[in-house]
């Protein structure tokens, strides 16, 4: 039977494979276990080991694990935070050679783990939680950005606004979707421009409202998919030591981006349902009346688009600026936003934030191309109207009394599925023919350059990290 090496197998490195060096020159004598320069390569390969580099000197390779037990101290809030599975993942990814924008020295290195230790030792004899908030602190101020734990309400009210982009980000496949998304993204990561060492792990998107609140497309069975939640909703919040976090984007307010983060904002609330805090979903409902019942929507989730858009192309082609034109087409025209089949329009989560910034957009576009020419499509035909309600005659029985009111809604739900089937028509026509005709002005006039129904949680990620003049990062969440 084959023998498989294992983290821990690896990391031990029992056949001489390390030598113990003191990395810092301080009183703690901080040791790290260090590889020789075939195996180090082999474990920087595997994502066990940190190169660091030397002027005029060899490659010397850190084992992970090791660096992160020495740089904390040995007693009890070292044994601890060696469980908190984030910060150690944070703590590694301050030496990832691909985000790096020069390599890692060892001065580099002495730096950074100082500026962290020195924080944690402003929080000696204090409780652990203090200790821990120390290393937060500490490693906020190495990596540049704030982090703030969820549970610091406050705090995160202070640094959100409306429009700022939330990005789920797990480090471990907890449901088969998760597994499926991650694993997706992973393989599709090499042609996708922009991305970075972590971008795959990317598995939701959402976007902020104002006073704690998101608006998010996720399924949830019977229930509402495309919702309004609080940021410290069960559905939302981060569970205490969970290996997942939250980055926080926002389109920076220019010339091109003014307003456009409230008017998203506007279009999400729109096409949203609340969800209330102490909402549950009981098992014992039915599917028929789950449907019913609970807080139903025209905008629902949907997983078969979710999973298309791993396979194609998020490119602002023809067929993009199309879909464009008919979301701009749809927010213009006296006609509900959720034309499609059968009175539904179906997201997924970075499809649903994506529509929402091109929506926001679409007058000042509209106002641009209308100068050029282009006029909205001519709706010659109005909508039905909703019939009263019959009188129940003396001398009809209930049962026939029902039976008419059910055929008069029957015929109504008819007519109207008749009708949006004619506006969408009209209004396909229209985006496809105009798409063509100012594709050259629409990649000129459209900031979100994209086609929003193909754009994955990483393609998301991997667009901002291509247009930092358009947006930048505000904050990472932690979890409590």
């Amino acid at each position: 039977m084959p023998v498989f090496f294992t983290r821990q197998s690896l990391s031990l490195a029992s056949l001489s494979s390390y030598e113990e060096h003191a990395l810092l020159a301080s009183p703690s004598e901080m040791k790290v276990k260090q590889y020789r320069e075939l195996i180090g390569i082999l474990l920087e390969f595997l994502g066990y080991a940190i190169a660091v580099h030397s002027p005029g000197q060899e490659t010397r390779y850190f084992n992970k694990n090791s660096l992160f037990k020495r740089a904390i101290f040995k007693e009890e809030f070292g044994r601890v935070i060696e469980s908190d599975k984030i910060l150690k993942h944070l703590f590694f990814s301050l030496f990832q050679q691909k985000d790096l924008k020069e390599p890692l020295t060892m001065d580099r290195l002495n730096e950074k783990i100082n500026r962290i230790r020195s924080e944690i030792e402003k929080e000696q004899g204090h409780s652990l939680v203090q200790a821990r908030n120390g290393l937060v602190r500490g490693l906020s101020v190495v990596q540049h950005m704030p982090l703030v734990p969820q549970s610091n309400r406050d705090e995160l009210l202070k640094t959100l606004k409306p429009g700022d982009i939330f990005v789920s980000y797990a480090y471990q496949s907890y449901t088969m979707t998760q597994f499926a998304i991650r694993n997706g993204q992973k393989l599709t990561k090499p042609f996708i421009q922009g991305t970075d060492s972590e971008s795959h792990h990317a598995k939701h998107v959402a976007i902020y409202l104002g006073e704690g609140k998101i608006a998010e497309a996720s399924h949830m069975e019977g229930g509402i998919d495309v919702r309004i939640l609080d940021i410290d909703h069960s559905m939302f919040r981060l569970n205490t030591g969970a290996y997942a976090e939250y980055r926080v984007y926002r389109p920076k307010a220019d010339q091109h981006f003014e307003g456009m983060a409230e008017l998203a904002v506007e279009a999400a609330k729109k096409c949203a349902d609340y969800v209330p805090e102490k909402f549950e979903l009981k098992s014992s409902i039915s599917k028929k009346l789950r449907k019913v019942l609970l807080y139903g929507t025209h905008y629902k989730y949907s997983c078969s688009l979710a999973v298309k858009s791993l396979l194609t192309s998020s490119r602002f082609d023809d067929l993009a600026k199309k879909r464009f034109l008919k979301n701009l087409a749809t927010q213009l025209l006296p006609v509900k936003n959720h034309l499609t089949k059968n009175g539904r329009r179906y997201f997924f989560c970075s499809y649903f934030v994506g529509w929402m910034l091109q929506a926001a957009q679409a007058q000042d576009v509209y106002h641009k191309l209308e100068k050029l020419g282009l006029k909205l499509p001519n709706l010659t035909f109005s909508p039905p109207t909703k019939p009263k309600v019959l009188l129940k005659p003396d001398s009809m029985s209930d049962k026939e009394y029902g039976e008419k009111l059910n055929q008069q809604e029957a015929e109504y739900q008819k007519a109207v599925r008749e009708y949006e089937k004619n506006v969408n028509q009209v209004i396909s026509k229209w985006a496809k023919e105009n798409a063509t005709k100012y594709s050259k002005e629409l990649d000129e006039c459209v900031d979100l350059q994209i086609n929003t129904k193909r754009m994955t949680p990483q393609k998301f990620v991997a667009y901002m990290n291509l247009n930092p003049e358009k947006y930048t990062t505000v904050c990472r969440i932690l979890p409590p």
